[in-house]
């Protein structure tokens, strides 16, 4: 087994986590304020005739996760060609892998990354979604939650991105 089928099982497994975490936390909570629409958002939001929002969530939430399908478990090689898994490990087997310390590094510091980002994003959109549609006294508890998501979700970025760079000063 190559370096690069040990990503792509990895990338799988991390595709089929985030579509099981999101069905399991974001849907029955947006269906939970569809149901509980009248009481929660405030009446000029209910006026209106336009689309609810726990609709509009859940559509937005079936897309992300149809993309995450075709990305994570359907067409790993897009992911592979993006991470240059080949450009740093080419097709080296497992068994008889000198890897720098530097590299395990890299490989941790994306991996948490991406961990993170799989429990903060479903996370952030039902904030998201909560926050600008209920009612005003609601929103001010929302707001340290949806700061703390937004900066857990910068933070993962910022791993993925630059994990060369992290894995460089870390492994000083």
């Amino acid at each position: 087994m190559t370096i690069r089928n040990l990503f792509a099982i990895i990338l799988k497994l991390i595709g089929f986590f985030f579509i099981i975490e999101t069905l399991i936390t974001s849907i029955p909570e947006q269906i939970s304020l569809l149901i509980n629409y009248d009481t929660i958002f405030p009446e000029e939001i209910r006026t209106q005739n336009s689309i609810s929002f726990p609709i509009i969530t859940i559509t937005i939430t079936f897309i992300i996760l149809l993309f995450i399908y075709y990305i994570f478990i359907y067409n790993t090689e897009i992911l592979i060609k993006f991470l240059k898994i080949e450009k740093y490990f080419k097709d080296k087997k497992i068994e008889n892998l000198d890897i720098p310390i530097q590299k395990y590094t890299q490989i941790s510091i994306i991996i948490i990354s991406i961990i993170l980002l799989i429990f903060q994003v479903p996370i952030f959109i039902n904030l998201l979604t909560k926050y600008f549609g209920v009612i005003e006294s609601f929103a001010t508890e929302l707001k340290i939650n949806l700061i703390s998501s937004t900066i857990i979700i910068l933070i993962s970025f910022i791993g993925i991105i630059f994990s060369d760079k992290l894995s460089k000063f870390f492994s000083k």
